[in-house]
């Protein structure tokens, strides 16, 4: 038995439906757009689903912080799509 968990970032923002992202990509509107997805998943063999879900939110707000710091928050997209008017 195995899971895998993601989410993905959206213009800086967390997104969890992968279809909301698909469509702000095909979106017309707005000169600049990007997504990222992180996704994650435990190495060894599930036993207890819910332990493995406490160990990934354990995970997420331990990591996530650092992560997000790497990416474009929505000010700079906004900013680029405000420069292009």
């Amino acid at each position: 038995k195995g899971v895998q968990y993601y989410i993905f970032s959206l213009n800086g923002r967390p997104e969890p439906m992968w279809e909301t992202v698909r469509l702000e990509l095909a979106s017309p509107f707005g000169s600049y757009c990007y997504f990222a997805k992180i996704q994650f998943s435990p190495r060894q063999r599930i036993t207890d689903v819910a332990k493995t879900d406490e160990a990934a939110a354990d995970f997420i707000k331990n990591v996530l912080p650092g992560v997000l710091q790497a990416l474009p928050m929505p000010r700079d997209i906004q900013a680029l799509n405000a420069a292009d008017r």
